[in-house]
């Protein structure tokens, strides 16, 4: 036998190299395929390892289709690495020294073709296809021969195994091919269905899907070494069908991974387990360092790594997740006073451990750029009254106006001011000045603007901000809000004006016609109320009479001075006559004007002959003129 005459002995649809050039042995009467080789003067080590040349003179020998033959065959690249219809696989998603067989497939085989007409799959050499998709049936692994090379011999394993393949058979479980297995035989066809996986290559996507789902399913502490046929098969559906929706996909279960206690500690060894340290240890780095790529940045983005520190070869460049600790020595600040600020701001909560505090979520790198910006940002009640050059009092009115923002500092609970909202201040005030310093000579200074109208500097200010003012001047940015001139008497004008909410006390001694000696006694006995007021004239603050406190006093009690000019007396003469009568005042310290207690008073007086037509207490207000006091 010579290629000079070939057979015709086609290759099966998806069947191996090493299966074909098996049944080639066969049908040459030959025992083995090593035979087989050595008649055509090759070794059948070579032809095992992919050699194409070997492939193109066994397929001119035999009448196969060279360009089948080379797409499933599984051929060694070096490194590890084997080629699989155009697809990269590395050794350990391959099963090529040991046998996977469907003893149903084999069964169909030997009562179609005969015993030597059974032939290998190429695709029950792909570690993840655990299921014949024609049968439902689990794929069977045959025993290992003692010497590797002897497995590759396909017809010669399986008619020595053919026993356990069909006791194999009969008690076959049935097994539904999964979505992922479908994926993979698809994909080995050529089908493009999900780009995310489709981008990677074959064994990384294989090795990505089982890892991921082994984790999911089984938790971070279970060993991979250590699953079953059955887990492995669970698992690599779960992580297929998380990783459909592709990268957004991966993210959200690296995410549901992600323990509680990794705000606080880099533990994404201990939260990703087994699936983490395959993309630590893998040798095929270009092929997985997409997946690299996107694990490390979540790690970066969603655990403290500190700057410099290598995750899956690559170092952290920037720090974007904080500890507490990281936090306190990257603002220098105390872990005290630092706790407090964030358990004011709502990120962490006191616990009962030595430390004080938890985490409720993630410190990122922006809570901690904000912290520093309102660190260095707010300043002292001090540091603000230099900054705005003004006296204590006026800046409290400002904060009392609005003008000026007090927070409390939660860093260490004091009062402070924001530095760039008080140059905005400054600004606002600069913008308003319409007259150029040194040009306007009767122009005053705000603050002794503030003191000869009886009003507040902020007042005066605030005027100023609002635009209220036509005629403004000074340096802000030099000499600060108390630099800022005004003509007082634009000032005078825009300030508001009020009602006075009663009477002064000398209207008051008016209204009831007795010494201002006597309207002071009255407020000490309480016969009268009084409040602080302030003059709507003089601006001036008063002590004054409030309102309907004269009408109540004249509903209870009557003057001297009220009464003569009632009955038209003159109140001395009057006075005396009427304490002949025995109509008699109160008792009261001398200087003090007579009071009499108006219960029963008019009728003693029309008992003696005096009377008078109608009177109301409020007409003695309303009608009284000052009183004498010669008379009294």
């Amino acid at each position: 036998m010579t290629d000079q005459y070939p057979l015709s002995f086609p290759i099966k649809r998806y069947e191996t190299a090493t299966s074909y050039a098996s049944r080639l042995a066969r049908h040459c009467g030959l025992y083995s395929p090593v035979d087989l080789c050595l008649d055509f003067g090759f070794y059948w080590k070579d032809f095992i390892s992919g050699d194409d040349a070997l492939y193109s003179k066994l397929s001119r020998i035999g009448g196969a289709n060279l360009e089948q033959m080379k797409k499933w065959a599984i051929r060694s690249q070096g490194g590890g690495r084997f080629s699989i219809a155009g697809h990269q696989c590395s050794k350990g998603t391959l099963v090529r020294s040991r046998l996977r067989v469907c003893p149903i497939c084999l069964q169909e085989d030997v009562g179609n073709f005969g015993p030597n007409g059974v032939f290998r799959r190429y695709f029950w050499q792909l570690k993840s296809i655990r299921t014949c998709a024609l049968h439902s049936a689990e794929l069977l692994e045959l025993p290992p021969e003692k010497y590797t090379i002897y497995n590759y011999d396909f017809v010669g394993q399986v008619t020595k195994r053919w026993a356990y393949i069909k006791r194999a058979s009969a008690t076959a479980a049935l097994q539904r091919e999964t979505a992922f297995e479908r994926y993979l035989f698809d994909r080995l066809e050529g089908s493009r269905q999900y780009p995310f996986l489709d981008g990677l290559s074959l064994h990384t996507a294989t090795k990505l899907c089982e890892t991921l789902g082994f984790v999911m399913l089984f938790g971070p502490t279970a060993k991979l070494r250590t699953a079953s046929n059955a887990q492995m098969h669970q698992a690599g559906q779960a992580g297929f069908e998380a990783l459909q929706s592709g990268e957004s996909g991966l993210r959200d279960v690296l995410h549901s991974l992600r323990s509680g206690i990794s705000k606080m500690t880099m533990r994404q060894k201990s939260d990703f387990g087994s699936f983490y340290e395959w993309l630590r240890l893998s040798k095929f780095h270009q092929d997985v360092e997409p997946i690299r790529r996107i694990v490390r940045d979540y790690v970066f983005e969603h655990y403290p790594v500190p700057d410099g520190f290598e995750i899956l070869g690559r170092p952290c460049a920037q720090r974007s997740v904080y500890t507490v600790e990281a936090a306190c020595k990257a603002l220098g600040i105390e872990r005290k006073r630092i706790g407090r600020y964030l358990v004011g701001d709502g990120i962490a909560e006191r616990n009962a451990t030595m430390d004080g505090i938890s985490l409720r979520r993630t410190l990122h790198r922006t809570d901690v750029l904000r912290i520093s910006s309102e660190v260095c940002g707010r300043i002292s009640p001090g540091q603000a009254l230099d900054f705005l050059k003004i006296k204590d009092r006026a800046l409290l009115d400002l904060c009392e106006l609005g003008l000026v923002a007090q927070e409390l500092d939660a860093l260490d609970q004091r009062p402070k001011y924001e530095r760039e909202k008080l140059q905005t201040l400054l600004d606002t005030a600069a913008s308003r000045i319409t007259v150029p310093p040194g040009s306007a000579a009767d122009l005053v200074p705000a603050a002794e603007v503030a003191r000869r109208l009886r009003c507040r500097t902020a007042d005066v200010l605030a005027l100023v901000f609002t635009g209220k003012l036509k005629t403004v001047s000074g340096d802000v940015l030099r000499t600060g809000l108390e630099g800022i001139k005004v003509d007082i008497g634009q000032v005078r004008c825009a300030l508001p004006t009020w009602d006075l909410p009663g009477i002064t006390r000398t209207q008051a001694s008016t209204a009831l016609r007795v010494t201002y000696q006597t309207i002071n006694y009255l407020i000490e006995e309480g016969l009268l109320r009084s409040a602080r007021m302030r003059n709507p004239k003089s601006r001036q603050f008063i002590t004054g009479i409030c309102d309907g406190s004269v009408d109540a006093f004249l509903s209870t009690y009557d003057t001297l001075g009220l009464m003569a000019r009632r009955y038209k007396r003159p109140p001395g003469p009057f006075g005396c006559h009427l304490e002949a009568k025995g109509i008699c005042p109160l008792e009261t310290p001398r200087g003090i004007s007579w009071l009499y207690e108006r219960r029963g008073l008019e009728a003693r007086l029309r008992k003696i002959g005096i009377s008078c037509a109608s009177w109301s207490p409020s007409e003695n207000a309303s009608q009284a003129q000052p009183a004498n006091p010669s008379y009294q």
